[in-house]
Parts: C-alpha cells; structure tokens; sequence
C-alpha cells in the first residue's frame, strides 16, 4: 500500500546486466507535512545501490541523527535496521542479485553483509556525481547500466557455479542443501567458500532468509490462514521455530509485523509514520 503523494516505479535492466540486476528503482515523496517517516529494513538476500537526490529533498539519518551517504551500496542483510527520513524524499536504486556485488565490484561479498558502504571508498568513477547531475531517473537507468557494464570483465562472466545456482533458483525454502555439493560435483567445503566470496553468506543461512521471505511475502498479501499452516508450509519445525527466525530476521514478531500500517515499500524495506 502506498499513499497516494508517494511514487515508486520499477525499470528492466538492459540484456547484458540480467544475470546480476533484478531491476531498477526509484521512489519519490512529496511529503513536506508529515515530518519523519521510518525505513524499517529487514533481512533481505538482494544487495541494493541507493542514491539520494538531496536537491530540495531530505537525507536518509540512522536513529542517531547521522547523515547516510549520498551514494551506497547496501549488502545482504541478515537482521532488521532501521533508518528515517523526512516526508520530502527522492530515491534511485538498484536491485541486483546475490552474487552480483562480487562481480561488479570484486570484493568478497561477506565484507558487505549488514553493511553500507559509501560508493566513493569503493569506486573511483565518479558515478555519484554523474547520477547526481541527471534530471530524471530514466537518465539515472542509462547512467547506471553503462557504469555497471563497464565494470564486468571476461574473468567475472565465466565464474558459472554460483551464478548458475542463483539465476536456476537451486535453493529454495524446502532444498535439501547437503545434497547440492553432489549436484553440482563439488566439495561441501569448496561450495560454501564459492558461495561466501560471490554472495556473502552460507547456502544453509541463504536457505533462511528465503524462507523468511516467503513468510513475509504471505503475511503482506494475507495469503495464510493461520501462522501454524503457514510455518508448515515453509518447512518450519513447528510455529515457535518460525517466530523465531521470523523475530531474529525482521525485530518483530509475525503478529507485530500485522498489526503495523505501513505506507510504502521496496523489496524487504518497509516505510512506517
């Protein structure tokens, strides 16, 4: 649900970037009345670069206060934060896929987990400053898909395994992981090393937040008819074993996460008075 003064628009990445972007994004309020909103961010296995169009428009502060960078990149999250903004926001982001941070930007993608990190201690192409000077965010979308082409070399289009996994969607809420070694003829251990350096975190840790996912997928649309049914579809041991990693994903429990009224969101980001 989104309140009527609030735009969010997706856009389709070029051919080229489908293996590693989901899409583009932009959300924009025109809000001035309303004096701050929360961004409650949960676990999320989709990496994200955010820019804040700050010209006339408020900055993204954690609770403390503290400006966020202009210009960041976002890794997989694997517990709630949460951040404010005034009623008067203009945001572009990207969506990519778990394993893309690694192969635009070769890094290993655990440094990133629960992390932002400002785009200018990564990257000296200026590409702050080019977002910044572009007049609407479809520019933004061309400015960014050329930046992110740029950065994928041969040696990162042939690293297959990972890329393949991610993109077949091998791991699911109910996969058998111990089995996914002998699947793709690799050791358990030479697996989990790939998978950390490409997305950051384990198969088994990557299986739970898609689980979660899925939870809160079903909880936003209402699609469940009890959180017991929903825990065994999920393949939850039993409720107790969902409300927990429900609480240790999102800070909330199931329950509380209902009862809430939000007023916008993108991906596992939720926006709240």
């Amino acid at each position: 649900m989104v309140m009527e003064a609030m735009q969010y628009k997706t856009y389709n990445p070029p051919a080229a970037l489908r293996q590693y972007v989901r899409y583009f994004w932009s959300f924009d309020s025109g809000q001035s009345g309303i004096p701050l909103f929360q961004i409650k961010s949960f676990a999320d296995q989709y990496p994200r670069l955010i820019f804040q169009n700050l010209n006339n428009f408020d900055p993204i502060c954690n609770p403390q206060g503290d400006k966020m960078p202009v210009c960041y990149l976002s890794g997989i999250d694997t517990k709630d934060t949460l951040a404010v903004v005034g009623g008067s926001f203009s945001h572009f982001g990207v969506s990519f896929y778990p394993h893309a941070l690694h192969a635009f930007f070769r890094i290993d993608a655990c440094e990133l987990i629960n992390e932002m990190q400002d785009i200018n201690l990564l990257c000296t192409k200026q590409i702050q400053s080019r977002l910044d000077s572009a007049e609407t965010h479809e520019e933004r979308v061309r400015i960014i898909s050329h930046y992110l082409y740029e950065k994928l070399d041969a040696q990162v289009k042939n690293e297959m395994l990972v890329n393949h996994i991610i993109q077949s969607r091998a791991i699911t809420e109910d996969t058998p992981i111990l089995q996914l070694p002998d699947r793709y003829n690799v050791s358990e251990r030479n697996l989990e090393r790939k998978f950390k350096k490409s997305v950051g975190i384990s198969p088994k840790k990557f299986q739970r937040i898609i689980r979660f996912e899925k939870a809160l997928q079903r909880l936003t649309t209402a699609q469940y008819t009890s959180l017991a049914a929903l825990a065994h579809e999920l393949n939850y041991t039993d409720q107790s074993h969902f409300i927990k990693d429900f609480k240790m994903f999102s800070g909330m429990t199931p329950v509380e996460f209902i009862s809430r009224k939000t007023y916008g969101s993108e991906s596992s980001s939720f926006i709240y008075t």
